[in-house]
């Protein structure tokens, strides 16, 4: 259940998204500006309202295959050998989840939760300070970002970030 959750409510995520990114570039030219509109009002009320089962879905997988997840000595051998698909006859051992697949759940974990906040804080507007917090803690670090930032430029960085991780999220 939560991997089918995830996993359909991410493609309409996605398809969605994308079309709120690129639509106007890509689908106005070919549909009309008033069929297009049409779209992008049902595809962003579609995104807004399945993205809270993205995040049940990224719950329950969470909850059900963490503790297959955590990583062991045996995946640096898995990825040595490369899961065996470089030496013919060579299928090395990984019990429930090989290393590669332990990569991608971790990758989808962390690039989920992340968008799930962006989400979360583009849906309900100038409610947090997630950016300026940030970069308030990178500071410490030697970042020279700005410590101050203003409400619309917090939804700007929210939005820009909510972008890059889907994107990244659709190329994992």
């Amino acid at each position: 259940l939560g991997h089918w959750l995830l996993a359909i409510s991410f493609i309409v995520l996605a398809l969605t998204g994308l079309n709120l990114l690129y639509g106007r570039q890509v689908l106005i030219p070919l549909l009309g500006p008033e069929f297009y509109a049409a779209i992008a009002y049902a595809g962003k009320l579609t995104h807004n309202y399945v993205a809270f089962a993205f995040m049940a879905g990224l719950v329950l997988i969470f909850v059900h295959w963490a503790r297959h997840n955590i990583p062991h000595p045996r995946d640096l051998v898995w990825l040595a050998k490369g899961g065996g698909l470089f030496v013919k006859g060579v299928h090395p051992s990984s019990k429930k989840f090989n290393a590669g697949q332990k990569i991608v759940f971790w990758l989808v974990i962390l690039g989920g939760v992340s968008i799930s906040l962006s989400g979360l804080a583009l849906m309900f507007p100038f409610q947090t300070a997630m950016f300026e917090k940030t970069f308030v803690f990178l500071n410490a670090f030697g970042f020279g970002l700005p410590s101050q930032v203003s409400a619309i430029e917090e939804m700007q960085y929210q939005s820009l970030w909510h972008a890059i991780m889907a994107v990244f999220l659709i190329c994992v």
